[in-house]
């Protein structure tokens, strides 16, 4: 016997609504609240030369498809990446609550 043959396919979507917010509400009720107030610092010059880091990869890679590998406006751009990285893992080392644990 399945939900379909009596009722829409549609209803399984509901039926999954129904019981997330039922559980939803059972770990509200149940669980505990341990969080505990801890102030954070956010890494700005981590999240930077992050994303300094993929665009100009990203970018680098397109181009490639175009160009393909063996030109100079493929190898080119592929320097500035590097640098960044670099530059990345320098920031991520010193920080003290950094975006990527080193």
């Amino acid at each position: 016997m399945a939900l379909t043959e009596y009722l829409s396919w549609r209803m399984v979507f509901f039926l999954s609504v129904v019981s997330g917010l039922v559980c939803i509400v059972l770990v509200w009720l149940i669980l505990p609240n341990v969080c505990e107030e801890v102030q954070h610092s956010f890494d700005l010059p981590g999240l930077l030369t992050m994303s300094v880091f993929l665009v100009s990869l990203l970018v680098a890679l397109s181009r490639e498809q175009r160009e393909g590998w063996g030109t100079p406006f493929i190898q080119q751009p592929f320097v500035v990446p590097g640098v960044v990285l670099v530059t990345f893992i320098a920031c991520e080392l010193l920080v003290d609550e950094p975006l990527v644990d080193l």
